[in-house]
């Protein structure tokens, strides 16, 4: 079971789940990596940027990558046998405070490259305001 605590009725479904529990199992308590929140604002700047830069050129899908390439970069990691692999970071091991701010970077670098705000984006980003992630 997963439960997402964002409401106090969550917390008492939560408190109730864990009562009821068999004893054995594990409970785990983790900030999650990115909110929901966060993830609309993230694929509406990306829609907006394919969009709009570039001559409508690339994908959202390509901006994705890019933008992991550009402010996240890579890592060298070792396989067994020795061989070196250079692996892209991925945006899913990013919380909440790390996701903010690569998805400001994006943001900026659009913005000075002319992307002129849609109306997703601005509906996105009230959610992000909402939840205190982000100040208008």
């Amino acid at each position: 079971m997963r439960i997402i605590l964002t409401t106090e009725n969550d917390r008492a479904r939560a408190l109730e789940a864990v009562q009821g529990a068999e004893l054995g199992l594990m409970v785990t308590i983790i900030k999650p990596p990115r909110t929901a929140a966060q993830n609309r604002f993230y694929w509406a700047l990306l829609t907006a940027c394919s969009e709009q830069l570039v001559g409508g050129r690339y994908s959202q899908e390509i901006w994705h990558q890019w933008a992991k390439s550009r402010f996240l970069g890579s890592e060298m990691i070792e396989l067994p046998g020795g061989q070196l692999k250079e692996v892209e970071a991925s945006t899913t091991m990013l919380n909440t405070e790390s996701f903010t701010t690569y998805v400001e970077q994006i943001l900026a670098y659009a913005l000075e490259k002319g992307l002129i705000w849609t109306d997703e984006m601005k509906d996105s980003e009230l959610d992000l305001v909402k939840l205190g992630i982000r100040k208008r």
